[in-house]
């Protein structure tokens, strides 16, 4: 699964602040992501995984800007890269997979220095503790149990339990990765907190590929920094629950069918030798 780029869309799904807050010319908001993502290995059980972090400075155009930089509050400074996700330009930095909550220590609480050049620009946004919603990414025991019953060409439902976000707001994502053929074969888009069930169509679900569901419990808060820019912090919990989807086999009626008319053209055969 390419989490990269998967992070960087949902990061940036929901981005409207840009539009209601002046903000320095070429810079719409300034973001610091931190997410911990768990695998769900049981009905009630979930074990941690992994987690990582990102800085993103949203820009109205690439061509704004050549480059830039993201000091951390260890006095570490990063490069930031273009990022050409659709609808939403940024210059960013993202860490690779890093140990379950080893971003939050990492990436401790302080200021965050943006500085983008060509021409410059800057902002800040600064981190105070951590507000992950309490609720946990896992689907509800049933659904859990119900993913063997998930099958080729036929729509099925996913269940959760909605969250209360630990920001000043709160989304909903779910998502499908289909590891078989590399790519998302689902994504049910931005939701409000209190969703509790996604439908995927039959059209998702292919005879003997493996999947898995990803459940995102995204908790926000916006701001505003000294010199206008929108800022946000985001801190994500992420559920991954793998299953796969068995080879289609003939339906019962249709297996017996095919097999008496096997029978039947054996014994007319048997008759006329």
């Amino acid at each position: 699964m390419r989490v990269t780029s998967r992070l960087a869309l949902i990061f940036a799904a929901g981005s409207c602040l840009a539009a209601a807050i002046p903000a320095q010319a070429g810079i719409n908001e300034l973001r610091l992501a931190y997410t911990n993502r768990y695998q769900q290995t049981g009905p009630t059980t979930l074990a941690p995984l992994d987690s990582f972090f990102s800085a993103d400075a949203f820009v109205g155009s690439l061509a704004d800007f050549t480059g830039g930089t993201v000091t951390d509050p260890n006095a570490v400074t990063h490069p930031l890269t273009a990022t050409a996700v659709p609808g939403f330009p940024s210059y960013s930095y993202q860490t690779p997979s890093l140990g379950f909550g080893q971003a939050d220590t990492d990436y401790p609480d302080g200021a965050y220095s943006f500085a983008l050049t060509g021409p410059a620009a800057s902002g800040t946004v600064t981190k105070s503790g951590t507000a992950y919603t309490a609720d946990l990414p896992a689907l509800t025991a049933a659904s859990y149990l119900d993913l063997v019953n998930i099958r080729a060409g036929h729509a099925h439902s996913f269940d959760f339990g909605g969250f209360t976000s630990g920001g000043t707001s709160g989304f909903t994502f779910f998502t499908i990765y289909d590891y078989t053929a590399g790519a998302f074969a689902f994504d049910a888009g931005l939701l409000a907190s209190s969703t509790t069930s996604v439908t995927a169509p039959g059209s998702v679900f292919i005879g003997g590929h493996r999947y898995a569901g990803e459940l995102i419990y995204s908790s926000r808060t916006r701001g505003v920094d000294a010199t206008g820019n929108g800022t946000e912090l985001d801190f994500d919990l992420r559920g991954l629950t793998p299953f796969d989807v068995p080879v289609s086999i003939p339906e019962a009626p249709s297996a017996l069918l095919a097999l008496g008319g096997f029978g039947f053209a054996l014994l007319v055969r048997r008759r006329r030798a």
